[in-house]
């Protein structure tokens, strides 16, 4: 049995951060060595030895496990690390994070993955097309976007599926609401175990444990998920913001407040240096404010938090007098591109653009799934992806609060299915183009929206 795994993470230029996972009945005494080729490593423990899963119930079936974040120099090119505990070596591919976007011709690529659901990914399909584009296209970052696992249907931590994407690295990973429970940390009506205060805290407390156990490829303070995360890939500047784990259940917050303060402050830094903000996110800023229903029934979204115009107006700030901005996310099981304009900008100049992937692969609604693929096979199975929802057309005119004036919208490209995005950013004049190309899983097809061009005011 395999009990050695190393999965690469992404860091700021120069640094390359390694999760390594071990499978034994303690925690390991001493600190992993890192090797390139022959010669060892300096390593900086990140985050001590963890436990996987929290404290493992007496008498289950599952194998105790650890695991630690470490730092080493990031290579100068892609090659192959070795990491020993012991007697025990695995090799991990590691590629080092870019300073800057090259030259006009090539790009720097980003694969979005969320939404996957392990027992509908037959044939490790996901993993496949990944790979397929690794080879074609080349990937250089990789954002999970939230749900990667699903612990309310239930679900049993297995990388085995996963693992393919895991390689492609360097990662990083953002929780959603079934990282946890769907609606977390809010009741769940359908979840009788969400029903009462202290199965909800025991369960947020499991959730935090298995996150960052399994998916923690930043450090983080005090056993929970990272609050957030910034990386530059020069003239861009992505801030990874955690909408989920810091949540407050009196809906005061959905970031923790030195994410709300570094935000803001990442906010001004564009605004002075001019940079493009990548903004990435469990949900969609574009969302509507779910109803007192909806919110206890469904999810709440990121507009029902006290602290969501701060945000906002953080944002409308950059794209008004500097740059524009990107958001990226998934967690809705379609996907979008679409572009927002100031109703306020007579020259229609500043954008923000959005740009959605989810899922990898849907979970299951069980009887609504059969009816409707019960119905596809009656039509006689025109409908590619029967049990997908078909992506909405935006709102012609949006408001979000906090910012200063409604937005004209602009649906760009709605895609339907199981779904990969490779994101393509390269150099346009003084500007940034970003190409989304969409894959659909198992279908060998690939949907390449319009590529659209980050501008300076």
């Amino acid at each position: 049995m395999r009990r050695l795994f190393a999965t690469t993470a992404a860091a700021p230029h120069g640094a390359l951060h390694l999760l390594v996972s071990h499978l034994g009945a303690t925690a390991p005494t001493t600190t992993p060595v890192v090797h390139t080729g022959t010669t060892p490593l300096p390593v900086s423990v990140r985050r001590p030895w963890t436990s996987l899963r929290g404290t493992t119930p007496k008498g289950t079936r599952l194998t105790p496990g650890w695991s630690t974040l470490l730092e080493v120099q990031a290579p100068a090119r892609p090659s192959t690390l070795r990491v020993a505990l012991g007697d025990t070596t695995t090799d991990v591919r590691a590629a080092p994070l870019p300073s800057a976007l090259p030259a006009p011709g090539a790009s720097f690529n980003v694969l979005l993955v969320s939404c996957y659901h392990r027992d509908e990914d037959t044939g490790f399909r996901v993993a496949e097309e990944a790979r397929r584009l690794a080879r074609d296209e080349g990937v250089h970052l990789v954002l999970h976007l939230g749900d990667q696992v699903y612990l309310d249907l239930p679900f049993v931590p297995d990388g085995a599926n996963y693992a393919g994407l895991l390689a492609l690295g360097p990662n990083v990973a953002m929780p959603d609401d079934h990282e946890y429970w769907n609606n977390a940390p809010h009741v769940s009506y359908f979840l009788e175990n969400t029903w009462r205060d202290d199965d909800r805290a025991r369960w947020w407390q499991l959730g935090h444990a298995l996150f960052t156990g399994y998916q923690g490829f930043t450090a983080s303070p005090d056993g929970l998920p990272a609050p957030h995360l910034r990386l530059d890939v020069e003239p861009l500047s992505f801030f990874f913001a955690n909408t989920r784990s810091h949540r407050r259940p009196d809906l005061s917050a959905c970031l923790a407040p030195q994410t709300l303060q570094a935000l803001t402050a990442w906010a001004d830094e564009l605004r002075d240096t001019r940079r493009f903000g990548v903004l990435v996110t469990g949900q969609s800023l574009l969302d509507a404010k779910a109803s007192a229903l909806g919110g206890r029934v469904a999810d709440y979204a990121l507009p029902n938090y006290d602290d969501f115009p701060s945000l906002t107006r953080a944002l409308d700030a950059v794209v008004r007098q500097s740059a524009d901005v990107l958001l990226v996310t998934g967690d809705v099981h379609w996907g979008r591109v679409a572009r927002l304009t100031p109703t306020s900008d007579v020259r229609g100049a500043a954008s923000l653009y959005e740009v959605i992937c989810s899922p990898a692969a849907l979970c299951t609604t069980i009887g609504a799934d059969s009816l409707k693929s019960f119905v596809a096979k009656l039509s006689g199975g025109r409908t590619p992806w029967p049990r997908h929802a078909d992506p909405p057309v935006l709102e012609r005119l949006k408001r979000l609060d906090g910012t200063q004036s409604p937005w004209w919208t602009e649906t760009l490209h709605r895609q339907k299915g199981d779904m990969l995005c490779l994101l393509r950013f390269s150099r346009r004049g003084e500007g940034v183009e970003v190409q989304p190309r969409y894959v659909q899983i198992g279908k060998n097809r690939i949907d390449d929206a319009k590529p659209f061009t980050l501008r300076r005011r």
